[in-house]
């Protein structure tokens, strides 16, 4: 309720708050609905970062918006205090494209058609999913990708082959659904 009642004010405008630094300047920043999807799509993976984005929503609700602009900042590799980059060495945005992109088909045609197409594809997400639609809109890159011809996502079942599944029910990326 809490996250659903920010993300309406969200929509209509960014909200102003102050950052307090810890060499105690305060600044005056926006938090966006963007910057509330993405927060809480990078802090839903495990109980502890859960725990963090609850008790971020709960300073929220109470007018804070302190620690939950924390942890978008943190999700998007920046320092907090600076907003520096603080590269994570063990993550790499061209591998995570590099990856995404060749694993499906976004769509044929020259880039610009298949940019359309994602964009309406996008629109008709934002109709009927509730929450965190920005995050749609993450994989665009891959439209411009040149990964060659993958396959449509089809895959075929299994039927002879004994095969284990392990998933992760609280993964927000791959639901057990």
């Amino acid at each position: 309720k809490a996250y659903d009642k920010l993300a309406k004010k969200l929509e209509r405008r960014p909200l102003a708050f102050d950052f307090k630094r810890a060499d105690g300047v305060v600044e005056s920043r926006l938090f966006k609905l963007g910057d509330l999807e993405t927060a809480a799509s990078t802090y839903l993976y495990d109980p502890g970062d859960r725990m963090l984005l609850q008790r971020a929503l709960a300073y929220a609700e109470a007018g804070e918006l302190q620690p939950l602009a924390t942890l978008f900042y943190v999700s998007l590799g920046l320092d907090p205090q600076t907003l520096a980059a603080q590269p994570d060495p063990s993550y790499s945005d061209a591998a995570y494209y590099a990856i995404n992109c060749n694993d499906y088909r976004y769509f044929d045609g020259a880039p610009d058609e298949r940019a359309r197409k994602y964009m309406q594809a996008g629109g008709k997400a934002v109709e009927n999913i509730p929450r965190m639609n920005s995050v749609f809109f993450g994989d665009l890159p891959c439209v411009f990708w040149n990964s060659g011809n993958p396959a449509p996502y089809n895959p075929a079942p299994a039927l002879a082959v004994p095969t284990v599944v392990l998933i992760a029910t609280a993964d927000p990326a791959t639901p057990a659904s």
